[in-house]
């Protein structure tokens, strides 16, 4: 064990400072795991199998970059911290074929990811609150909200309440946004197009 302070003078070598381990998490979960899921949420919509496969359609992927981009803007506008971030890294990752990715295994659990403070209502709410209009992350909320998946018994129950209370209600329980909230409505709005009008992606 190290104790005290490592010299500054060099003669302990290997030590360096390092972001803290929960900045480090919230960068984690808001922008690489929000893309994740907003390619998986998306790529449900689309009929994709597999991550990669959702991620080979042109207008998924534009999406999902966009998402990176918005959940990235959101934290460097609450943190103060403009340093870039490889988002072209990220979303190479996730078109990575050899991961075979299930669509279903990232996109499980649709409940618990949209939490308040979670990967998609967390840096769409810190958008909100910067200014900026998370137009794409409301748009993969709302994915999230219209996900079907059978075997996944977190989204059975989402659809059940959804189609009980509708959309703004269930919002409010899951992720704690007021039915008049801005971003509710742009949510809403969203869900109506992806499930009445089966907008393509």
């Amino acid at each position: 064990m190290i104790r005290g302070v490592p010299p500054v003078d060099g003669s302990l070598p290997g030590p360096e400072p390092v972001e803290p381990f929960d900045a480090w998490m919230a960068e984690k979960l808001w922008v690489f795991n929000g893309g994740h899921a907003a390619a998986a949420y998306l790529g449900a919509l689309g009929g994709c199998v597999t991550v990669d496969q959702a991620m080979a359609r042109p207008g998924i992927r534009r999406e999902v970059r966009q998402v990176l981009v918005e959940a990235a803007s959101a934290l460097a506008s609450m943190r103060g911290d403009d340093r870039p971030r490889d988002l072209d890294a990220m979303l190479a990752r996730y078109a990575n074929p050899s991961l075979a990715d299930r669509v279903s295994r990232v996109a499980r659990d649709p409940r618990r990811k949209l939490a308040a403070g979670d990967r998609l209502v967390g840096p769409a709410v810190a958008s909100r609150a910067a200014g900026i209009v998370p137009m794409a992350l409301a748009r993969t909320m709302a994915a999230a909200l219209a996900y079907r998946e059978v075997t996944d018994p977190q989204a059975v129950t989402l659809a059940g309440e959804i189609d009980l209370v509708g959309p703004a209600e269930v919002l409010e329980m899951v992720s704690y946004l007021h039915p008049g909230d801005e971003l509710s409505r742009l949510v809403c709005a969203n869900y109506q197009d992806l499930t009445r009008r089966k907008v393509s992606l």
